[in-house]
């Protein structure tokens, strides 16, 4: 059987593109699942950071009597950081950095991504130069129980989201 020609019957889309969706979806599926499941490794696991500014209320969204939805806040440090704890040692390959919204994304950076099965040796697996709202770093799987963004500059850190896939 031959593919349609879409100029001559614009139904033949309409029957060729839902069989696509799902045929692809399919193929996908086995493909994705084993480089994801979709959890995020960070979510509710305990976090220390390298400081925190003393005016912050973090769990109540308060800072210097400003409304602030982040989850930490540090104090101006040199290269000041957000450790998470995973709880054992896991593979993933990407993290999720959501900035400070909207004021004041230029003090994360540069920002980089450090992993450590131990809490003690470092390794820099992705790195980001320029302003971001959102930045998905993606990397060869690494196994790591401790997973760290640190700013590379003297500055306050004070980030939204940390997703750990």
């Amino acid at each position: 059987m031959s593919a349609p020609d879409f100029r001559e019957s614009p139904r033949a889309v309409a029957r060729w593109v839902p069989g696509v969706v799902l045929l692809s979806g399919l193929l996908g599926a086995p493909v994705a699942l084993p480089l994801s499941n979709g959890r995020d490794l960070a979510a509710g696991r305990p976090f220390r950071t390298s400081s925190t500014y003393p005016g912050c209320n973090v769990p109540y969204g308060l800072c210097a009597n400003e409304r602030l939805d982040v989850f930490f806040h540090t104090n101006e440090d040199e290269s000041p950081w957000v450790e998470i704890d995973l709880g054992s040692v896991q593979t993933f390959s990407s993290v999720s950095v959501t900035n400070r919204l909207p004021d004041y994304k230029e003090r994360a950076v540069p920002l980089a991504i450090e992993t450590s099965i131990d809490g003690l040796a470092f390794a820099e697996v992705a790195r980001q130069n320029e302003t971001f709202s959102v930045w998905d770093a993606k990397f060869k799987p690494v196994k790591a129980r401790y997973v760290r963004a640190r700013a590379l500059r003297r500055t306050w850190l004070h980030l939204g989201r940390i997703v750990v896939r």
